[in-house]
């Protein structure tokens, strides 16, 4: 519930992180909250290959935390590199997202997997509801 509260409310209030008053920068900071979802991905995908599951899963964790308790400090500061935070945060929780569905199929026997992972995406569907 709470990687995926983080992922929606870092998705949901990208656009309201401009720090200037130009008309497009909402729709900017929206296309590159959605672009850094790319490199997310990618990561999830090598870093399983490297460090497997659960190291990967723990370290993109981390860094997405120490990213928004980062952005959550300078907002009082320093919105210049507001951004740069919030997106490094994103990048690292679309990589813990990405990790955990294939973590959590991995952790259940088979006969009971299917509910599991539903049961999980209901709990984590609350997560997005109070994003």
């Amino acid at each position: 519930a709470v990687t995926t509260l983080v992922y929606y409310g870092l998705s949901i209030n990208s656009t309201n992180l401009s720090s200037s008053n130009t008309p497009a920068t909402p729709y900017l900071n929206f296309i590159l909250s959605a672009l850094v979802e790319i490199p997310g991905y990618t990561l999830a995908w090598m870093s399983m290959s490297l460090w497997g599951r659960k190291g990967s899963l723990t370290l993109s964790m981390i860094l997405a935390g120490i990213s928004c308790a980062g952005a959550g400090f300078l907002s009082e500061y320093n919105k210049k590199y507001l951004l740069i935070l919030v997106l490094l945060g994103k990048c690292f929780i679309t990589c813990a997202f990405a990790i955990i569905y294939i973590f959590t199929s991995e952790m259940f026997p088979t006969s009971v997997r299917s509910t599991i992972v539903g049961l999980c995406s209901t709990f984590a569907r609350i997560g997005a509801m109070l994003a």
